[in-house]
């Protein structure tokens, strides 16, 4: 079998556990609750196991030399923001800078959360078009939209 293994980087609060907890088919709950430091979560699906490699966005700073091991070793690695936070999306540039240079073959996928609220994003496609080399998702894990686009995506991997 298969194994990929996938680091989800980003803020604190973007969704990144809602986001793997959609993926293995839990309803999303809507209360926060932080991750401490980090938590590998395993899903096996069409003769592939997924290793998701949840990464603590508020406690990163002490975490760097794990978090770049746990990059280094990646198949892939997810940099997620909330579309309704400029100031998340600011920090997907620190994380890029921090653990995408030592990472030439290691492909990056930039990934926009809660694509379900109604309200203006902050977030546009076309700032986020900073980042052209990237592939870019725009995602809801309330609403599971694209999470399937998204996994076919990863699938490929």
């Amino acid at each position: 079998m298969q194994i990929i293994n996938i680091v989800v980087l980003g803020a604190a609060g973007v969704g990144k556990t809602s986001f793997i907890q959609n993926i293995i088919g839990n309803i999303f709950n809507g209360i926060y609750r932080p991750t401490s430091y980090f938590n590998s979560i395993t899903y096996t699906n069409s003769g592939k196991q997924y290793i998701f490699h949840d990464i603590s966005g508020q406690e990163i700073s002490s975490m760097i030399p794990t978090v770049q091991q746990l990059v280094q070793a990646a198949d892939l690695v997810i940099i997620m923001f909330d579309k309704t936070s400029m100031i998340s999306f600011k920090q997907v540039n620190n994380f890029y800078n921090c653990f995408g240079s030592s990472t030439a073959n290691i492909p990056f996928i930039l990934c926009g959360s809660k694509s379900d609220i109604n309200n203006p994003k902050v977030v546009s496609a076309n700032v986020v078009s900073i980042y052209p080399l990237i592939p870019y998702f725009e995602i809801s894990s309330k609403t599971s939209n694209k999470i399937n686009t998204l996994m076919q995506y990863i699938h490929q991997y």
